[in-house]
């Protein structure tokens, strides 16, 4: 049974004897549908997730339980229908599937692997660290003052920094890693867990960090060159890394920080940004 003959028509319907017989008599409900297949294909999967959230809005949102097949992204179009809120998912979906495979000129299993690692993360989880009710995440300036800010003005008691410096706001004001180690055992111990269980959610993106010379007192920050190349960086890598610019408080060089989804991309984007640095600063890398 086909509309395709009809230019006023937009669907085109494929149904067996049984089927086509029902939907003639009775049209078609919510009630009908106990399957929903989705078949492999990146363009053709990512075009039709418009259609899936449309359908789950006005259609499909308050029946029974319905069984979903995909393969490959219909795969992922059927494990966001499966989530609490399936549109965002679904739109968390369509902007990891491009954005976190743009893999290096040779990606090897590895690659692939965060790939799909970050793409399930997306999907299934939103952000992170909200995965675990009550869990929230605030950024802050580097330093121990901006993290003791935020934890006061949010009433928080745990921040700090990757490198150790953490502040337990019921023990301490400034970063310590001797009493992060401390509070750590102590919550290990707490939860009758290991350090390797408990970390087993965390996934680390590898980072480069290049130093590069600059004379005292040189305004980097208002440098055009240095903030176009900053931004690209920024922009290039979106939700999957970061880029930190920071003087060091005890030499004459600028730090810059790139974290990213693999080493390849981390490593072009800092010495794409240190380059551009040396060069405006009149220095050698």
């Amino acid at each position: 049974m086909s509309a395709a003959s009809d230019p006023a028509r937009i669907l085109d319907l494929r149904a067996g004897p049984g089927a086509a017989e029902h939907l003639r008599a009775n049209g078609i409900a919510p009630a009908d549908v106990a399957c929903i297949p989705a078949a492999a294909g990146g363009p053709k999967g990512l075009a039709l997730i418009p259609t899936d959230k449309l359908l789950y809005r006005e259609w499909l949102r308050d029946t029974g339980p319905i069984e979903l097949i995909g393969a490959s992204v219909g795969a992922w179009r059927m494990a966001a229908l499966a989530q609490p809120d399936p549109v965002a998912a679904l739109d968390r979906l369509a902007h990891t599937y491009v954005r976190d495979q743009n893999y290096a000129e040779r990606p090897g299993p590895q690659d692939v692997a965060e790939a799909v690692t970050r793409i399930a993360r997306a999907v299934l989880d939103g952000r992170a660290l909200e995965v675990r009710e009550g869990v929230a995440l605030e950024r802050a300036k580097v330093g121990d003052r901006y993290v003791l800010e935020k934890l006061t003005e949010k009433k928080w008691l745990l921040g700090g920094e990757n490198s150790g410096h953490l502040i337990c706001r019921d023990r301490h004001t400034t970063g310590d890693a001797v009493v992060a180690a401390l509070a750590v055992l102590r919550a290990l111990i707490e939860q009758d867990t290991t350090l390797a269980q408990a970390t087993a959610p965390v996934h680390m993106f590898p980072q480069r960090l290049i130093n590069v010379p600059i004379a005292r007192g040189w305004d980097w920050k208002g440098h055009p060159a240095v903030r176009k190349a900053e931004s690209h960086a920024t922009k290039a890598l979106g939700d999957a890394g970061r880029v930190l610019l920071r003087p060091s408080g005890t030499e004459p060089v600028l730090r810059v920080m790139v974290e990213a989804r693999s080493r390849e991309l981390a490593e072009t984007h800092a010495q794409a940004i240190a380059e551009t640095i040396a060069k405006a600063a009149g220095m050698r890398l």
